[in-house]
């Protein structure tokens, strides 16, 4: 990874890494707080930070990186959230964090036997958690205030996703659901209360998907 100044100069680099097994990417954090650096494996991963304000900063390892251990990490407003997957929470775990010090603060959501969780999210008000429950895909609203809104669906199989390049000051995040016999339909969720409903779908002409049974 290079840096280079928009005024000119010769690239600087920022870090390179040794592994050839690891894959490396950089991003921001969607609350644009930190300049994300992650490196990652089947079984390993490591996080640099880079503050925003001081992109000519030295990247922080946000946890060395320990065999068996994944992590990954969001901003949600003036906290991080780590989501660890290790021996101790192979369905996974989230921390909270110090952004100045990267102290944990104490854990948000505890490992829990037949829940996988998949991802974080973070927007303004809140952040998605998405899980598995049982097979089953599951969107958990993580509020400020500690409350949790499920959003889950009765069918015996479904998929059901965040859409992306979603603004991270919305007050509505739009969900994508469908099963193998109902095509792609929008929901939208409401970051405040919690509510949500249906604004859209695909339709397919000559096609009935009551026709089809799902098991």
């Amino acid at each position: 990874l290079y840096r280079s100044r928009v005024d000119g100069g010769a690239p600087e680099l920022v870090y390179e890494e040794h592994d050839p097994a690891l894959f490396m990417q950089v991003g921001r954090t969607a609350a644009d707080g930190f300049v994300v650096l992650s490196v990652a494996g089947p079984d390993t991963s490591e996080v640099r930070l880079i503050r925003a304000d001081d992109e000519e900063g030295v990247p922080e390892v946000l946890r060395p990186r320990q065999r068996g251990t994944r992590y990954e990490v969001v901003e949600s407003n003036d906290a991080l959230l780590m989501l660890i997957h290790d021996d101790s929470a192979p369905g996974g775990r989230v921390a909270a964090l110090d952004p100045h010090d990267f102290s944990v603060h104490g854990e948000c959501v505890p490992p829990r036997p037949g829940v996988h969780i998949i991802a974080l999210t973070s927007f303004a008000r809140g952040v998605l958690r998405l899980q598995r429950v049982a097979e089953q895909l599951q969107i958990v609203l993580m509020q400020p205030d500690g409350g949790e809104h499920i959003i889950a669906f009765d069918e015996p199989a479904y998929h059901l996703a965040i859409a992306p390049m979603q603004a991270y000051q919305t007050s509505h995040v739009r969900l994508v659901h469908q099963t193998p016999a109902q095509p792609p339909r929008w929901i939208d969720l409401d970051l405040e209360s919690g509510a949500w409903h249906e604004v859209g779908g695909m339709h397919l002409r000559e096609f009935d998907p009551g026709a089809y049974r799902v098991e």
